[in-house]
Formats: C-alpha cells, sequence, structure tokens
C-alpha cells in the first residue's frame, strides 16, 4: 500500500512535473513540446491501468477501474509544469538581456 501511495501520488506527478518543466524550458521542442501534457497523461495512465490489470487478473486485489478524473489530474499537473518552464525561460531571457 505504501508502495503504491508514494509512486502514483507522489513520485510520478513530481517526475512529470520536473519532465514538463524541463520541456517547456526547451525552445528547440517547437510547437510539439504542447503535447506533453496529453503524451504524459497517457502514459501515466497506462501506468496505473497496466498495475491495476495485473493486480486484478492475479487476483491479488479487486480495485475499481480507472475514472477519467486521473488522467486529466495527471493532465494538469504536466501542464503546470509547461508553462513554468516556458515561464521561467522567459524571466531568464529578459533577466540577461539587461
Amino acid at each position: 500500500m505504501a508502495y503504491g501511495i508514494l509512486t502514483h501520488l507522489v513520485l510520478l506527478p513530481l517526475a512529470t512535473l520536473a519532465a514538463s518543466a524541463v520541456i517547456g524550458w526547451r525552445r528547440a521542442f517547437g510547437r510539439r513540446r504542447w503535447g506533453t501534457p496529453v503524451l504524459l497523461s497517457a502514459l501515466y495512465g497506462m501506468h496505473l491501468l497496466v498495475t491495476i490489470s495485473l493486480s486484478n487478473a492475479l487476483g491479488i486485489t479487486n480495485i475499481a477501474p480507472l475514472g477519467f478524473f486521473v488522467l486529466l489530474r495527471m493532465g494538469m499537473i504536466s501542464l503546470l509544469g509547461l508553462l513554468t518552464g516556458m515561464g521561467l525561460h522567459r524571466l531568464w531571457d529578459a533577466a540577461r538581456k539587461k
């Protein structure tokens, strides 16, 4: 139980936030970087789906299927990271130009 809480509610969202911020910081990705929230929330959803499906298939637990809110929450975290990275890069550029 502690592994699930630590992984799904702490580590994966923090890793998603950090990865999105780095992608937002880099300008080399162009418009493709706006696909980051969709991609990372889909990867998070697939991770949860595989974890829950495997647990149900092995008969260890009987967990309800994923809801849309799980993917939406991770997409919001990813979008926040992306915008944070882009904003920090603009502030850094403005400070360098002075």
